[in-house]
């Protein structure tokens, strides 16, 4: 087997040792994934195809939540185990064959259902299913491993959903951040590009019917038209229906609130990064964010819009990355403030969590963003934070990210270095050699 050039090997964990061998984290080169649901059984069956590069002699690891009913490897069926890290950070799914460096296929079937998705992620009604990928990042194994056979956080990745209703159907349609394509009324496609990673993708598949949506074409600083749409289902995860009225005033809202955002982010730190804003709408403060998309509340649509820039313009690599997001986002959403000082005890070990840890620090809302305010004051004689923070977006758009590159990127801009700060804040009393 032909040994090849590994475009993601740096930013993956170190392989470890388990009870069946060597496990070895892997670079995807492309992932399919065949999704059918069936409307009469109300079940819904998974058919991944990934094509991956394993860098050393040991055993593939990949990840899903649902335990797989098949795995292949070059079409000879192979014993798949969960297995835990060695500091028991996480769990990943382990192929339990010894193999030699090289090019592999990947075949993993599983079923995706109610047991482990909720009901608020995946329903079925009358001839209809509503199936929305909501992720966390502040949990383990968050992302898109809750739904499909994914790879980490660090391995950017091609994607490609395709999509079958099987049975007597409503019209249904797909909201995404990928490049959708209606092949018939029961079958789609969905593309994502090379950039993307686990947590990147936006999908929801949803009743026609059953959503209101508003939409806006911004003109970005570039001269790009830029597509903003918001929509919302007609009832909330309880069944209780969204009146008409209600709804266009939260649309309109989240509208107005996204579109001033966007202006001022282009402002101040260059070019809308992405080709669209995806916006559901629902009832709660909070959201998530995605690439160019975000599931959220009509008060967090600011901070979630912001998120297309931090942590979503340019990529967190691991769960150690996560803290800059927060930290970013918070400070821009809150006025861009400074400090003078930041007091030694209320350091966290921000972005020195265990090696194999998937999910950010919840440090980076307060003491992250307080660390931001700090570096922004320190360094006001040069411009602070923001004109550094417009060359990040631009260098390092929709590329990963890592606390030690982020360090060494501040400190080639400024010609200053920052490091003694980081080590005092986000590596606290756990500092690492940088």
């Amino acid at each position: 087997m032909t040994t090849l050039s590994w475009a993601d090997n740096s930013y993956r964990p170190p392989s470890f040792q388990t009870d069946s061998g060597k496990a070895v984290f892997v670079d995807f080169k492309n992932a399919t994934y065949d999704i059918e649901y069936d409307l009469e059984k109300k079940q819904v069956r998974v058919i991944a195809d990934i094509q991956l590069d394993l860098p050393e002699d040991g055993m593939p690891i990949f990840d899903s939540i649902a335990n797989p009913t098949k795995v292949t490897i070059n079409g000879n069926r192979v014993r798949q185990k969960l297995v835990e890290t060695p500091g028991k950070e996480t769990q990943v799914r382990v192929v339990q064959s010894q193999l030699p460096a090289g090019s592999y296929r990947l075949q993993v079937e599983l079923p995706m259902d109610q047991e482990y998705l909720g009901i608020n992620n995946i329903k079925f009604g009358k001839r209809t299913v509503n199936n929305k990928f909501s992720m966390s990042d502040s949990e383990d194994r968050g992302y898109l491993e809750l739904y499909l056979p994914s790879n980490l956080e660090y391995d950017q990745v091609p994607m490609t959903l395709n999509i079958q209703l099987k049975g007597k159907s409503e019209p249904h349609q797909i909201y995404s951040n990928g490049q959708v394509g209606k092949v018939n009324s029961k079958k789609f496609s969905v593309s994502f590009p090379d950039s993307y990673t686990s947590s990147s993708l936006f999908f929801h598949l949803v009743d026609s019917n059953q959503v209101r949506e508003l939409t806006f074409e911004y003109r970005s600083k570039n001269g790009r038209k830029i597509p903003i749409i918001a929509y919302q289902e007609k009832s909330w995860p309880n069944g209780d229906v969204i009146d008409s009225e209600t709804s266009a005033r939260m649309l309109k809202e989240a509208m107005q609130i996204a579109i001033a955002t966007m202006e001022e982010l282009e402002k101040n730190f260059g070019a809308y990064p992405h080709n669209s804003f995806l916006m559901k709408v629902e009832g709660e403060d909070s959201g998530m964010e995605h690439c160019g998309a975000a599931i959220t509340g009509v008060k967090a649509v600011r901070h979630e819009l912001i998120h297309s820039y931090f942590g979503r313009g340019y990529l967190p690599a691991n769960g150690n990355a996560g803290w800059i997001d927060e930290a970013l986002t918070n400070w821009a959403e809150n006025g861009y403030k400074s400090r003078d000082s930041f007091k030694d005890e209320d350091a966290r070990v921000l972005a020195a969590q265990p090696i194999y840890t998937r999910h950010h620090h919840e440090g980076g809302y307060s003491q992250g963003e307080a660390f931001v305010e700090y570096l922004h004051g320190k360094l006001s004689g040069k411009g602070g934070l923001v004109p550094f923070l417009r060359h990040l977006v631009g260098t390092k758009k929709l590329k990963t990210l890592t606390t030690e590159e982020f360090i060494e990127e501040m400190n080639s801009y400024y010609g200053e270095d920052l490091t003694p700060e980081f080590r005092r804040v986000v590596y606290a009393q756990d500092p690492i050699s940088l």
